[in-house]
Parts: structure tokens; sequence; C-alpha cells
């Protein structure tokens, strides 16, 4: 694997999934931890990343 590319944060994806599952470490400081170099880009979609996961929420309230 070379290049991890992600459409939203976890910051962003935190912001609506309250309660949700957390990480402590970025995807960036988890590959910066392999013995190759890899390329990590994003978030590159953003809303339109977040929007199904808004859906869902809505759709959840529970």
């Amino acid at each position: 694997m070379s290049r991890v590319v992600f459409a939203a944060s976890a910051a962003e994806f935190g912001a609506i999934l309250e309660g949700g599952p957390r990480f402590a470490l970025g995807c960036a400081d988890i590959t910066a931890s392999a013995d190759a170099g890899i390329e990590v880009t994003g978030p590159h979609l953003g809303d339109e990343a977040l929007d199904p996961f808004r859906r869902f929420v809505a759709a959840n309230p529970d």
C-alpha cells in the first residue's frame, strides 16, 4: 500500500456520531509507523461523505 485517501476527518464524523467509537491515532500517525513511505491525503469529499451518516443519525435518533 502506498497511499491512503480519505473522504472526511475523524473530527467531522465525531461531530455527527456522538457517542460513537473514537480513535486515539489518526491515519497519518498509523501509517508513519510503517517501514515504507505511505502518502495520506484528505479529507476530500467533506459534506458529500458525511451526508449518509447525517441521514442515518436522523433516521435512528435513539
